[in-house]
C-alpha cells in the first residue's frame, strides 16, 4: 500500500507495476529479488536511479489500492495524515491492512492523502453521496472544517451516522484537565496539533518577548507576525480558538497583527538570511525542531494555551464490526508514539509519553462550543473580519 522507509527490495514483488512504471523493470524478475532483495534498501535504489521519492510514493499507493478501490469494497477509509508523520504511519499501516485483509477476508479500500492534499477532495467527494449508507466507513483528519460544517460531514453528525468507538477509560496526563472525549459519543480525537510561538529576538526592537496570545494581540505587534493561513486546519482552529477564548475583536487584532502568511519552513530560512523576518511565526510545534541550533530565535508555548487543531477519527455506527480493528489501530500505543514522538503531536492514549514542556497548556474550543455552533458559519465570519482588518492596516 505504501512505501516503507526501510522496506528491502523483497517488498518489491507485491509492487511490480509501481517498479515497472519508474523504470525498475529489472526489479520484478524474482531472481534478481532474491538476489539483492535482503541487501539493497528501495530508498537506496530509488536514489541511485534519481527517481523521486514521492512521486514514487504515490505511484507505489495507486498501484497497490488500484485491487480494492472500487466501492464495492467491504470497508472504505479516506483522510489524511499530518505530512511529517506520513511515512511512517504508512509502513505502519501498511503492514496493519494487509494482515487485516488476510485475517478477515474482507476488502479494504484505503485512501489516506498527506495533509497538504487538503481536505477538499473529500468535500467534493461526500457532496456525491447522498445517504449516509453511501459514505466511507471511517474517515480521518486534522481540523474542524470538514466534519463539523453542516454543509458537508457535519450534516451527517446529528443524524446519529457516528459513534466513537475507541471507549476510553483512562486520559493521558497532557489532557488530563480537558474533557476530550465526544459527551455525545460521536467523534474520536486521536491526537492533536499545537500552534506555538517562534519569536525572532532579533527583530522584537526593544519589545518584551510575547508570552500569551494576548501579547501578541496587543497594538505594539501590530503587522510583526507571521500566520499558517495557508494550513487551513491550524488556521481555522487558531481563529476558533481565538474566537472562543477573547470574542471577535481578538480576531481584528489578529488581522492587524499579521505582517505576512509565511510556511513554518519559510520562516525557519528567513531566520537564517537578509530578508523580511516576523517578531513572531506561529506555527505547528513539530517546526520547533528544526530550529534548536538558532541562537537569535526562543520557542514560547502561550501561557493561555497553544492552540490545538484536533485529529479526529470519525467511524460510522453501522460499519461492519471487524472494522473496530482498524479503529483500536490508530486508537493504539504505537501509532499513539509515531505522532507525539515524530510528529509532536500529544496524544490522547494514557500510555503515550507525550514529549511537551513541563507546563502545555492548551486552547481548544471543547465540544460545547462545537455543537452549539455552526462551524462553517464560524470559520466565514472570523476569515472576514481578519482579512477586512488585515487588508486596512496593509493599505496604511
Amino acid at each position: 500500500m505504501y512505501t516503507p522507509r526501510s522496506a528491502s527490495t523483497s517488498d518489491a514483488s507485491r509492487n511490480k507495476k509501481a517498479l515497472i512504471s519508474v523504470g525498475l523493470k529489472a526489479l520484478v524478475q524474482e531472481e534478481k529479488l532474491a538476489q539483492f532483495g535482503s541487501q539493497i534498501s528501495l530508498r537506496a535504489i530509488l536514489k541511485t536511479k534519481g527517481i523521486d521519492e514521492e512521486a514514487f510514493l504515490a505511484t507505489l499507493q495507486t498501484e497497490t489500492l488500484r485491487s480494492s478501490s472500487d466501492k464495492d469494497a467491504d470497508i472504505e477509509f479516506v483522510g489524511i495524515l499530518p505530512c511529517p508523520v506520513k511515512i511512517p504511519l504508512m509502513e505502519t499501516y501498511d503492514t496493519f491492512a494487509q494482515k487485516f485483509m488476510k485475517t478477515t477476508g474482507l476488502t479494504l479500500h484505503s485512501e489516506l492523502k498527506p495533509a497538504s492534499m487538503g481536505t477538499s477532495w473529500i468535500a467534493e467527494n461526500i457532496s456525491q453521496r447522498s445517504s449516509a449508507t453511501e459514505l466511507p466507513h471511517l474517515f480521518i483528519s486534522a481540523g474542524f472544517d470538514l466534519f463539523f460544517d453542516t454543509n458537508k460531514i457535519g450534516r451527517f453528525r446529528t443524524e446519529g451516522v457516528f459513534s466513537d468507538r475507541l471507549k476510553r477509560t483512562r486520559k493521558n496526563p497532557a489532557f488530563a484537565q480537558y474533557d476530550m472525549e465526544d459527551p455525545e459519543g460521536n467523534y474520536t480525537i486521536l491526537s492533536g496539533v499545537p500552534a506555538v510561538f517562534l519569536v525572532n529576538c532579533e527583530e522584537l526592537a526593544g519589545r518584551d518577548i510575547p508570552r500569551s496570545w494576548k501579547d501578541i494581540l496587543a497594538p505594539e505587534f501590530a503587522g510583526s507576525i507571521s500566520l499558517p493561513v495557508g494550513d487551513f486546519d491550524l488556521f481555522n482552529a487558531i481563529l476558533l480558538s481565538l474566537t472562543k477564548a477573547y470574542g471577535p475583536d481578538a480576531i481584528r487584532q489578529l488581522g492587524r497583527a499579521m505582517q505576512q502568511d509565511m510556511h513554518p519552513s519559510e520562516m525557519v530560512k528567513s531566520a537564517q538570511r537578509k530578508m523580511a523576518k516576523p517578531a513572531v511565526t506561529i506555527m505547528p510545534y513539530f517546526f520547533t525542531k528544526t530550529v534548536q541550533n538558532l541562537s537569535t530565535v526562543t520557542v514560547v508555548w502561550p501561557e493561555d494555551g497553544a492552540v490545538l487543531s484536533p485529529i479526529f477519527m470519525l467511524s460510522r455506527r453501522d460499519m461492519p464490526p471487524e472494522a473496530d480493528q482498524i479503529v483500536e489501530f490508530f486508537g493504539s500505543k504505537e501509532v499513539g508514539e509515531i505522532l507525539a514522538h515524530k510528529g509532536l503531536f500529544p496524544s490522547l492514549h494514557a500510555d503515550v509519553e507525550n514529549k511537551l514542556p513541563e507546563k502545555a497548556p492548551f486552547l481548544w474550543v471543547g465540544w460545547d462550543f462545537l455543537r452549539t455552533k455552526n462551524m462553517g458559519e464560524e470559520i466565514s465570519r472570523a476569515e472576514e473580519l481578519f482579512y477586512h482588518e488585515y487588508s486596512k492596516r496593509s493599505s496604511q
